[in-house]
């Protein structure tokens, strides 16, 4: 078979479908890298160019990146449907690689900050084109499959991440060139390029121009009000109390500034975000099922067990890391297994049900971890939460674009990016605020609370202790990883829960 029958019952030749494949892939992977490895290479990055105040804009570094991601996902979602995902994905593709190439050369933190917010506003549209072109592409019935490379893209990145961030962070040398964290930022100039290459030669779905009202007081809106909700969501609790007047401001901003974007979207003729779409219960409870069971279930994992395997268990970095391999590699595994099977029983529910099912058997076995658990012993654990986090998310792309209108397919998609986002940014600060509660409940204001910042875990500082002290440390760090592992678990069962209420809408093997 050398064809599949994609958009509009239009006939897509298999060699476009794979070289277009190959440049979204491609794309989608650096910027699911770009935020473990320069996360990972980001002390380094300071100590090179911060100077003495350095640490202070270390923070920045990533919210820069984060804020501008997010809140600018819904946005690309609308543009790729109204002017075509080529030149949505081309503009996307341009600011991370511009972002890049200034990061690279950065000589100061306020350049870095800075070459990272325009990289942000390009990662925000790789996610969404990737979504959004499979659904051009490839007719309902198949989606699954492509979709589970979208997590095989993102399980693989959480562990090999890491580790190309610890290795550029130190100075290597090959052929005359002397690597440094700089390559963080130069190694995606000639993937872009070729991924930019494959997409503008295979990918040849004509767009349908009509002529319509861009909402540019909506997208003002929807961007200020994410932006200002995101910075009270990092900042609370860690840089400043909830209680502080800058936090209570900038959430009140993001309450007043989303409820009138709520308002222009009813009464704006082309709105950013249709809100007719969330009148469909497969799409309503499909993205609040995202929220709940995928980023931010499968980063407060890798966040607080590392933790734990490096403070607890006397782990470094890199071998914790490579201690979440079970994890990545049940989301690969559950992903493409659910991918193959969706199209042969054209039914997804059932998938669902047993992804976060999974997750949730998974995270309460990690809530009975104790002081003599190893990466060994977790191991299997953690590829149960893996198994049901890559079926969910695999499930969950096919399921909500099915739910939408053949012309709002990147709105749908970047509904799906953008959750998954938002559910990462609050699932780290609200499992940091539980783990650090629970420590400062257990130490009683000792010393040893400033062991753990957010999942900051800094083991010079316990080796300072006294003996006894380092022990009261460890059994309150031990208690708060099972903590936040039972609060997942209870997250990943509400989502169970709501998936019951998924519909299973037939798959056309012809799109409609």
């Amino acid at each position: 078979m050398s064809e599949l029958t994609g958009t509009d019952q239009r006939t897509v030749p298999r060699a476009m479908l794979a070289l277009t494949l190959a440049g979204v892939c491609c794309s989608a992977l650096l910027a699911a890298l770009d935020q473990t490895v320069v996360g990972t290479a980001s002390l380094k990055i300071v100590q090179d160019i911060g100077g003495q105040d350095g640490v202070r804009y270390l923070p920045w570094m990533t919210t820069a990146y984060l804020l501008l991601s997010t809140s600018t996902n819904p946005l690309y979602g609308k543009v790729s449907d109204l002017y075509g995902r080529k030149p949505a994905y081309f503009f996307a593709l341009t600011c991370f690689l511009v972002g890049s190439a200034f990061a690279g050369l950065a000589g100061g933190m306020v350049e870095l900050i800075a070459a990272r917010a325009v990289q942000g506003l390009g990662a925000g549209g790789l996610t969404v084109s990737f979504i959004a072109i499979v659904g051009d592409l490839v007719p309902p019935r198949e989606r699954s499959r492509y979709m589970s490379l979208f997590v095989l893209i993102y399980g693989s990145s959480s562990v090999v991440g890491p580790l190309v961030g610890g290795f550029l962070a130190q100075s290597h040398s090959f052929f005359g060139l002397t690597t440094s964290w700089r390559w963080a930022f130069y190694v995606n100039m000639p993937f872009g390029v070729l991924a930019m290459i494959l997409v503008g030669v295979a990918f040849k779905v004509p767009h349908r121009r009509r002529e319509h009202r861009v909402d540019y007081l909506g997208a003002a809106l929807l961007v200020g009000g994410l932006s200002t909700g995101l910075l009270a969501i990092s900042w609370g609790g860690q840089k400043y109390p909830w209680t502080s007047p800058l936090i209570l401001g900038l959430v009140t901003a993001a309450v007043v500034l989303l409820a009138a974007f709520l308002r222009q979207e009813t009464r704006a003729a082309e709105p950013i975000v249709p809100l007719r779409l969330f009148t469909d219960r497969t799409f309503a409870v499909g993205n609040v099922v995202v929220f709940l069971g995928t980023n931010g279930l499968l980063i407060g994992t890798i966040l607080y067990v590392t933790l734990f395997l490096q403070l607890v268990g006397g782990l470094g970095p890199t071998a914790a890391g490579l201690s979440l391999i079970p994890l990545s590699a049940g989301m690969v595994v559950s992903s493409l297994v659910v991918g193959r099977l969706i199209p042969r029983l054209g039914r997804y529910r059932v998938f669902l049900l047993t992804g976060t099912a999974l997750a949730t058997t998974g995270l309460l076995l990690l809530s009975t971890l104790d002081r003599a658990s190893t990466s060994w012993s977790l191991a299997a654990p953690l590829a149960v939460v893996g198994l049901g986090i890559g079926s969910t998310m695999t499930v969950l792309s096919t399921a909500i674009q099915n739910s939408a209108p053949p012309g709002q397919i990147g709105v749908a998609s970047s509904s799906v990016t953008f959750f998954q986002s938002f559910s990462g940014t609050v699932g780290t600060a609200v499992f940091g605020a539980i783990l650090t509660g629970i420590m400062s409940a257990q130490l009683g204001g000792a010393s040893g609370a400033h062991v753990v910042n957010g999942a900051a875990p800094n083991v010079a500082l316990l080796h300072t202790l006294p003996p006894a002290l380092q022990e009261t440390v460890l059994n309150a760090c031990t208690a708060a990883t099972r903590g936040v592992c039972l609060v997942a678990a209870a997250v990943a069962l509400a989502a169970f829960c709501l998936s019951w209420f998924v519909k299973d809408k037939p798959l056309a093997s012809r799109s409609r």
